[in-house]
């Protein structure tokens, strides 16, 4: 303010302000020394600026491809010559331009790698606006493309006659040798039906002394030369056998195996209940034959009250088997007398699957606990102790330990058919508490 009255702003014309942007993109002046020099605030130039580079995005925008005469200049147009980069006027009365920036799908600054086209197109929009009037370099900075790169582009159209980018080339300093590749080669002809896999093949290599490489190079370079590696024989899972069908009760399916103690020299065998996963019985012996199979089946049966008087157990009501045993495919296991003395008992016998342990899943179980919930077995070396140690075990696991496989009751309980009772009270109590909690925490708010 002068003598108390506020300076009028000074309102700048179009032509002064084309002439402040020329001033300052060609940096004939710094933007301060501008404001200086026009009478305004730096913060107009700065806006004079951003508004000139919108405007010439729109334009490029809005652009449409057009078309030029045989001399390759644009056609006259009506009333004073357009720049350029807004396009001219056809002989039909239409406006006809060059593709526009944004027409080839290139916004803001040019990006580091664009086609041989696009590239074309660019510097045909620069030439018809060096021949409008527009500096090389002004018309580079509108596209926001550097100027020594559109020169380095005229230089290489002239040397090569193309604009197209080379191929990277190159490769990785640790890439793979000629002699290495044979000698993968050769590995694999040689090696390759004894070996049959990449990672057996990659140690094969070192194991020789041939090549020093890893699997996944053994099986680029095959894939590379459409080479065929033998791989592992298949081996079809043989199919799984139907279970016979007895109702899902207790004492209907029992499930048996044997596990070794090696520090007393003994194997034990067990008995589980699959139906309650209660552990019927089990027998301490150093041997593994069929004699252990029917003495420790004979004893589950008189434990379990299904022996009538002749030894033998009743037949029952359902016509069915008394029970199923369920076991893996060990010689004890299927061998003659074993089936012989399971017919004599009317036993159905099933066998899971060779070499696949899963179909025995109960009992892998259940020895994986035996051993790991008493880890202290492992250590007893006196048969006479092992086998008391087990007994004690035996009453720990089916009267105290709860089973998560049964809904968290002891294996007795569900055997004697207390667990459905245990666990809806358990459900009852739930709900119950919950009434309680519910009902204590709405009297303490009142």
């Amino acid at each position: 303010m002068e003598n108390g009255k506020r300076r009028k702003r000074r309102q700048l014309s179009p032509e002064e302000k084309w002439e402040v942007f020329l001033e300052v993109t060609s940096q004939e002046l710094s933007q301060a020394d501008a404001a200086r020099k026009w009478g305004v605030d730096v913060s107009v130039i700065i806006r004079l600026r951003a508004l000139a580079k919108d405007a010439a995005l729109a334009a490029f925008a809005s652009a449409k491809p057009g078309r030029v005469d045989g001399g390759g200049r644009a056609g006259p147009v009506a009333g004073r010559q357009r720049p350029a980069l807004r396009g001219v006027e056809g002989a039909r009365g239409r406006v006809d331009v060059a593709p526009g920036k944004a027409a080839l799908g290139l916004f803001g600054p040019v990006p580091p790698r664009v086609s041989g086209g696009d590239k074309l197109e660019l510097l045909g929009l620069i030439d018809r606006a060096v021949a409008e009037g527009w500096a090389h370099a002004r018309c580079c900075r509108v596209l926001d493309l550097a100027d020594v790169r559109a020169h380095r582009w005229r230089r290489r159209l002239a040397d090569t006659g193309t604009l197209e980018d080379r191929h990277a080339g190159g490769g990785a300093v640790h890439g793979l040798l000629a002699w290495e590749e044979q000698a993968i080669l050769d590995l694999i002809e040689k090696w390759g039906w004894v070996d049959r896999s990449h990672r057996e093949l990659a140690h094969r290599g070192s194991y020789t002394g041939k090549v020093f490489v890893s699997p996944s190079t053994i099986l680029r370079v095959a894939l590379k030369h459409k080479v065929e590696l033998p791989g592992e024989p298949f081996r079809p899972r043989p199919v799984l056998p139907a279970m016979p069908q007895v109702p899902w009760e207790r004492n209907r399916i029992w499930i048996w195996d044997a596990t070794h103690f090696t520090r007393t020299k003994r194997v034990a065998y067990a008995i589980v209940d699959v139906v309650t996963r209660y552990w019927i019985g089990y027998l301490l012996t150093s041997e593994q034959t069929s004699t252990q199979a029917q003495l420790l089946f004979a004893k589950a049966l008189e434990d379990q009250g299904l022996l009538g008087p002749d030894g033998l157990p009743p037949a029952p009501q359902d016509g069915l088997p008394v029970l199923v045993a369920w076991s893996d495919n060990g010689a004890e296991m299927t061998a003659a007398d074993t089936r012989q003395f399971m017919a004599l008992m009317a036993i159905a016998q099933h066998h899971g699957r060779p070499g696949t342990p899963t179909d025995q899943a109960h009992i892998e179980s259940f020895y994986s606990h035996l051993k790991g919930d008493w880890p202290h077995l492992a250590t007893i070396a006196d048969p006479a102790a092992l086998d008391t140690e087990l007994a004690r075990i035996r009453r720990e696991y089916n009267t105290v330990r709860l089973h998560a496989g049964i809904g968290y009751v002891t294996p007795d309980d569900e055997h004697h058919g207390r667990g459905p009772r245990i666990r809806r009270a358990r459900n009852t109590g739930l709900r119950r508490a919950r009434a309680d909690r519910i009902g204590h925490n709405r009297a303490r708010k009142q």
